[in-house]
């Protein structure tokens, strides 16, 4: 899934932006480095729960608003 940006990579940017990193919290991450598109989480959650079926819609939307709280997402309003 991750291209450009190593597991390695990924993770380390999360914990410099003070954001535990988690198998789950690294996957919806990547994903968003590597989907330059405005996703929803629904979108997100779709693309990555055939490969982590242990991953819920909440934990994508909880680390969608981590990720926005810590100022590596943005919300845009249609």
């Amino acid at each position: 899934m991750i291209d450009k940006w190593t597991i390695n990579t990924v993770k380390q940017y999360l914990i410099e932006k003070g954001i535990k990193p988690s198998v789950q919290r690294i996957a919806v991450m990547g994903y968003l480095l590597e989907h330059r598109t405005h996703p929803t989480a629904d979108t997100v959650y779709n693309a990555l729960s055939a490969k982590y079926p242990t991953m819920s819609r909440t934990t994508v939307y909880n680390t969608m608003r981590a990720l926005f709280g810590a100022g590596l997402l943005r919300i845009v309003t249609i």
